[in-house]
């Protein structure tokens, strides 16, 4: 169909050269193009160029059907051969073409009406009529002015269908068909008095899929968390539902309070870790009245807990609470048993003076280590200690220590340390006063204790004979320290000194006659000396009656024979007077003897 805005004018088929020219619409096929000619408006108003699009007043359009045939030799329309209709000699129709007829609608879901008006661009002040209008129980106007607007009443429900057909004087029309969306209002479902602690419950309402509003801490959507606060007192929480709504619908929301009791406040406070000796302690609780659940009856009646009866281990103790909404609070309490207190000692027995290494030997870390012998504190601080005993006495010993825990113990071994007790010596020497007269000194064991004795004869000698002999060379008189060291059969050695004193054994005898004869029969006057070896001078003198010396010596061991010193082998018999002068080693004064002897033949 070629268009035009005026009767078509062009010449020699040439159509797209006609001033009015508009364009072309394919309406239909060729073989019906002669039929009553039908479009739609839409598509036909959307088909063609502007100024035709979306009209906006009433505009007269000529129709002249023609034949596209072959745009290769760009011919606009030829006849069809065999075809006895020349699309050239085709009639023009002339069509008014009046704008779209628009319907606009407000619903008003509160007060159940629905404002509607209607609109024809270009027409002016025409009314059209109403037909066909439902549901029959709205209240509909029979017309209605262009460009204004009327109430369509008494319509309620949701989504409600409604509609009407309208239609001008020149009998254009179009039809309106819609629902009425109405009001939505929710329903709640009621919900009892909850407890605190009360699991979570899924809130009901309908129509389903609304919005929830309330305190987000207890509220998300539909599930409500009746411990999501902290409360002390009886708490009130308002949920409000609002249902889903389409678009132009109302919605009218429902609201319900819920209470929320608190529960029992069974909260008390207990320490976390004990040592299973430590004193009781008061649990504190901040509602009383309540029961206490422990293992062994650990906590009393009165909330005094005793580790000591709990045991070792984690404890859980309970304090419940009842009434309305009750309540039990759980608090496990780590009850340390107490450390196994283990030591070494690097011996527990052996010889005076016992000297012994004590090491900490217990598990785990320790600290504020204490060590008692007898009860009498000894180290502080230490886990080892060293300590010299120094009777056979046996010694308990004892530690203290806290372990890593802060648990505190002791032990104390009883009698642990038991030194053997050295062996009791003693001795005797004979001569029981000895002198430098005599050959030497025996030394004797008196006890019988020992298995070994060692003896120190204070001159650098010694010896380990059983009851030995010994010489003092010693040519004055001395004092030496004498030693016995004496060993039992454990080893165990116990050793005793005495000072022995070695007085000058020097004595003189003279005889006080003698018979000079050269008989062999006590021929000469000779001193008989005892410990002679002290002597370190000597001096014999003999007199005669009238206080001439007629004889010296010097030599101990020479006897007078009763000559003198001018060689006379004998004087006359009678009394002569000797005088013998002694100096002693080590001794500057000299000693005198004087006395008399007798010559006989």
């Amino acid at each position: 169909m070629a268009i035009f805005l005026a009767p078509p004018s062009y010449t020699n088929n040439e159509v797209v050269t006609d001033p009015s020219f508009v364009g072309i619409y394919q309406s239909q096929p060729y073989a019906i193009l002669m039929n009553p000619f039908v479009f739609d408006f839409n598509s036909f108003i959307a088909s063609i160029p502007p100024p035709f699009t979306g009209l906006n007043a009433p505009i007269t359009l000529y129709f002249q059907a023609i034949t596209l045939y072959d745009i290769a030799i760009n011919l606009p329309y030829v006849s069809v051969p065999g075809n006895p209709i020349d699309a050239a000699q085709s009639n023009t129709i002339a069509l008014t073409v009046q704008p779209e007829i628009i319907i606009t609608t407000n619903q008003d879901c509160l007060n159940n009406w629905i404002e509607f008006s209607v609109e024809q661009a270009g027409m002016g002040n025409i009314t059209f009529d109403i037909n066909n209008a439902y549901p029959v129980v709205a209240n509909f106007p029979n017309s209605i002015s262009n460009q204004t607007t009327e109430i369509i009443n008494n319509i309620s429900g949701n989504n409600v269908p409604f509609g009407m057909l309208i239609t001008n004087p020149d009998g254009c029309s179009t039809a309106l068909n819609d629902n009425f969306i109405g009001t939505f209002t929710a329903t709640l479902a009621p919900v009892g008095n909850l407890c605190e602690s009360d699991n979570p419950i899924v809130l009901v309402a309908s129509p389903a899929g609304g919005t929830w509003m309330g305190n987000p801490q207890v509220l998300n959507n539909e599930t409500f968390t009746p411990s999501g606060v902290n409360i002390n007192s009886n708490t009130i929480y308002t949920v409000v539902y609002t249902p889903p709504t389409p678009p132009g619908g109302c919605a009218v929301s429902a609201s319900i309070d819920i209470n929320v009791i608190p529960d029992a406040n069974s909260q008390f406070t207990a320490p976390t870790a004990m040592c299973i000796n430590e004193n009781p302690v008061t649990l504190q609780t901040a509602v009383g009245g309540g029961v206490w659940s422990s293992p062994n009856n650990s906590v009393s009646n009165q909330g005094i807990f005793t580790p000591s009866l709990s045991g070792a281990g984690i404890q859980t103790i309970i304090y419940s609470i009842g009434g309305t909404c009750p309540s039990y609070t759980t608090h496990d309490v780590v009850v340390h048993d107490l450390p196994t207190i283990q030591f070494d000692a690097s011996a527990t027995e052996g010889c005076l003076p016992l000297t012994i290494d004590f090491s900490n030997t217990t598990a785990g870390t320790g600290s504020n280590f204490i060590w008692t012998i007898d009860g009498i504190t000894e180290a502080i601080g230490v886990d080892a200690f060293s300590h010299t005993f120094e009777n056979s006495l046996c010694s308990s010993i004892g530690l203290t220590l806290t372990d890593q825990n802060g648990c505190t113990h002791h032990l104390d071994s009883l009698n642990l340390i038991c030194p053997y007790p050295d062996p009791v010596v003693d001795f005797e020497y004979n001569p029981i006063k000895p002198s430098l007269a005599d050959y030497e000194i025996s030394f004797n064991e008196t006890l019988g204790n020992t298995a070994v004795n060692y003896w120190e004869f204070g001159d650098g000698q010694s010896s380990y004979d059983w009851a030995p002999t010994h010489f003092y060379d010693v040519l004055v008189p001395s004092e030496f320290e004498v030693c016995l060291t004496g060993f039992d059969v454990l080893g165990c050695e116990s050793k005793i000194c005495k000072f022995l004193q070695i007085e000058s054994g020097f004595e003189i005898y003279c005889p006080t006659a003698f018979t000079p004869g050269n008989d062999g029969l006590n021929d000469g006057f000779k001193p008989i000396l005892v410990s002679k070896k002290e002597i370190f001078k000597y001096t014999m003198r003999i007199f005669n009656r009238n206080g001439e010396k007629i004889y010296e010596s010097h030599d101990i061991h020479q006897a007078w024979y009763g000559n003198n010193d001018k060689g006379d082998l004998y004087v006359a018999d009678g009394a002569y007077t000797w005088i013998i002068d002694i100096t002693l080693e080590g001794l500057s004064e000299k000693q005198t003897f004087k006395g008399s002897v007798v010559i006989v033949r």
